[in-house]
């Protein structure tokens, strides 16, 4: 779905329909301009990502700036909190999620700055 120009309300309906699709391994919305109003559709599926092996969303070259990455960064520490339980009673190593924001309205700076403050095994989910 890479430069559609989709926007927000479609990614938000796309991200929504897909969301319990257990198959699905890459949702490549970038460079959509889609903004931060996407991003508790977006935020909903990361938390609710139950039951996926691997999981790539490609959010690069939108305009999600801080206000969606704080969204985007709740729903990742919800699920990193949840994987680490669910590893303790069913020896889960092999689900992996990747969110992929480069090219986004957010400063890098700060968007380091909070990947430190979470900690290297839970910074090696967001890739730039």
């Amino acid at each position: 779905m890479r430069n559609s120009n989709i926007g927000s309300s479609s990614a938000s309906n796309i991200v929504a329909a897909l969301i319990h699709n257990r198959s699905l391994e890459t949702l490549d919305l970038g460079n959509n301009q889609i903004g931060d109003q996407a991003c508790g559709a977006i935020a909903k599926m990361i938390r609710e990502k139950q039951g996926y092996e691997r999981l790539t969303l490609v959010l690069r070259c939108n305009q999600i700036s801080k206000q969606g990455y704080e969204k985007l960064k709740e729903a990742l520490l919800h699920h990193h909190q949840d994987l680490n339980t669910r590893r303790e009673f069913s020896h889960t190593e092999n689900e992996d999620l990747k969110v992929q924001l480069g090219g986004n309205p957010i400063s890098i700076r700060d968007f380091q700055a909070a990947l430190d403050s979470l900690g290297t095994t839970f910074a090696s989910l967001l890739l730039l």
